[in-house]
């Protein structure tokens, strides 16, 4: 009898051990997947501001001419917007692909960033090539990142 009531007892503590663990491993998916949604719309809001910022550039430099060159031409200023880029890139584009697996993010990610860092740092650039490279290099990681979001959220 006794035993009877000792494998009852252990198939129930086994059954709360199971129940607690499952609860668990979906509050971790949840906050997972939010955490990489909101960053993937970080890193779209990052990508989306610095293609923004180039497309409008030339409209502020005819438009403003005091502030062409101290603001909106700085290296400082491409340099930042580029370290958002980066770091949305990397906040949401690696826990995403650790969920789903798919390399072609990975790749246009990774060809996007390229993109964006050579325009930022090659100085031997022309301007129009810097603001082609840089608009080309921002609007796949718009595209990678929306990509990456919806991937995530079917985890397919």
């Amino acid at each position: 009898m006794r035993s009877v009531a000792k494998a009852q007892t252990h198939n129930h503590k086994e059954r709360k051990n199971a129940r607690y663990q499952a609860n668990s491993e979906q509050l971790f998916s949840a906050a997972s997947t939010a955490k990489v949604f909101s960053l993937d719309t970080f890193g779209i809001a990052a990508s989306s501001l610095c293609a923004l910022h180039c497309l409008l550039v030339p409209f502020i430099i005819a438009a403003l001419p005091l502030m062409a060159g101290r603001i909106a031409e700085s290296d400082y200023t491409h340099q930042f917007l580029a370290l958002f880029v980066v770091a949305f890139a990397l906040l949401a584009i690696i826990p995403g692909y650790i969920k789903h697996r798919n390399k072609l993010v990975l790749l246009a990610a990774g060809l996007g960033l390229s993109l964006v860092l050579f325009a930022t740092y090659d100085k031997a650039a022309s301007t129009q090539m810097e603001l082609l490279l840089m608009t080309m290099g921002n609007l796949l990681m718009l595209s990678t990142h929306y990509i990456n979001r919806r991937l995530t959220k079917c985890a397919c």
